[in-house]
């Protein structure tokens, strides 16, 4: 079985608001199991599983696309506070890169946990 991303790839899943971006090397959408309006997956179409592995060009690529998305949503999506930018590759073993904003209501007291830990309430 194809891992998610190649899954995506191909068609066999399709994400919140199908696919955002793609090119012949890189592909945006929105993430499958968070229900955070404009959290996004961007991901070389190449099945790689790390870093190292991207060729200069496609390292330079993912640059440009990951700093054209933030600067997309600052300056588009009203209320984003911040964009974090990760990558852990522990479930999906295909490299992506999560761009995550932070929004004012994350943040609120009936979010935060006495231990300091953000928890996520999905509002409708």
């Amino acid at each position: 079985m194809a891992c998610l991303t190649c899954q995506i790839l191909q068609g066999d899943i399709i994400p919140p608001g199908g696919i955002f971006y793609r090119d012949q090397d890189f592909v945006i959408c929105h993430t499958l199991d968070v229900n955070i309006l404009w959290y996004m997956i961007v991901s070389p179409v190449r099945h790689i599983q790390s870093y190292d592995e991207l060729s200069s060009k496609e390292a330079e690529k993912l640059g440009l696309h990951i700093h054209t998305l933030t600067r997309f949503l600052k300056t588009k999506i009203h209320d984003i506070q911040k964009i974090y930018i990760c990558s852990f590759n522990e479930e999906t073993h295909h490299l992506h890169f999560h761009v995550f904003p932070r929004y004012p209501w994350m943040l609120s007291s009936e979010n935060i946990h006495s231990d300091g830990e953000l928890v996520v309430i999905i509002r409708d």
